[in-house]
């Protein structure tokens, strides 16, 4: 039995560790995206062509067409997330505007109301996203289903 317990105690610190490294490798990955953002594209075309050379030996014919293709997808890619962030900034303007527009209908208590339930459902909105969900406290907990039950009559 005791045993048991220890072999337990054990598992669970080493499944501790397997967190935490998920957790650091993500952090770099993230990292080293932002870093590529701040580059040129043909910096980052260059980078990923060095990166795919050093693992399969490309002739000299090769890493040219590799760069080539390279370099049109990061144009692509610049494009896409240049035309995403406008709509990105669009959408929001816009919501601003309808919130703007609700606050001058509803009384001060309803607008009160309006910003708790965007508050708690932001929170648990995050929450989800960060992967958090079960680490919230049993006082928020209640206040979350509160909020989803609110959500589900809405639907």
């Amino acid at each position: 039995m005791l045993f048991t317990g220890m072999s337990l105690a054990t598992f669970a610190q080493e499944n501790n560790n397997v967190v935490t490294d998920t957790a650091e490798r993500g952090k770099k990955h993230h990292r080293k995206e932002r870093v590529m953002e701040k580059k040129n594209p043909e910096e980052i075309a260059k980078i990923k062509t060095d990166r795919l050379d050093k693992e399969l030996k490309f002739t000299d014919e090769q890493r040219a067409k590799v760069y080539a293709i390279q370099m049109e997808d990061v144009q692509k890619t610049v494009a896409y997330r240049d035309q995403m962030n406008a709509i990105r900034d669009t959408h929001r303007q816009e919501m601003r505007l309808s919130r703007d527009k609700m606050s001058e209908v509803l009384t001060s208590e309803q607008n009160q109301a309006l910003k708790d339930k965007f508050k708690t459902h932001k929170k648990r909105k995050m929450m989800h996203h960060r992967g958090k969900r079960s680490r919230v406290q049993p006082a928020d907990n209640a206040a979350l289903e509160n909020v989803s039950s609110d959500t589900a009559v809405t639907k």
